[in-house]
């Protein structure tokens, strides 16, 4: 009984490691996934890193994204600003700036392109990324 309910409750580890060595567009955009997810933080995550990474072309890795809607660099800056809103809602005192650095946001290019402060852009960024509605013309609109 004891090792039925271990494998009932190993069977979602088994599925997704499966889902994961797979071979196909499916499989592969999982692949990026999860390599994006694992490095968020770092500021110099590219689309050049990720296909050597996975073994795969640049040109493959635009095809995977375009696919589902999205592109490569508005994924990673929606998963950024994602756990950005979890952070600063988690943490309330911590500053935007703060936390927009420890997810490989660079903060003085922001700032830059955009007129005002850096919460002014941050929060309503944050909240589009909240609902889903990053635009084309994201960050600054």
């Amino acid at each position: 009984m004891a090792d039925s309910l271990i494998d009932l409750l190993l069977l979602p580890l088994r599925e997704s490691d499966a889902t994961f060595n797979r071979v196909g567009p499916e499989a592969m955009y999982v692949r990026a996934q999860f390599f994006i997810r694992e490095h968020l933080r770092d500021p110099d995550l590219s689309i050049d890193q990720i296909s050597a990474a996975l073994s795969c072309t640049k040109r493959y890795l635009h095809m995977l994204f375009s696919d589902r809607g999205t592109t490569i660099s508005d994924y990673i800056r929606h998963a950024r600003l994602q756990h950005c809103r979890q952070e600063l809602e988690a943490q309330a005192g911590k500053s935007i700036t703060d936390v927009a650095f420890s997810w490989a946001f660079r903060v003085h290019r922001i700032s830059a392109a955009c007129s005002g402060s850096i919460s002014a852009w941050f929060r309503p960024a944050i909240h589009k990324a909240q609902h889903g509605g990053l635009s084309a013309d994201f960050p600054c609109e």
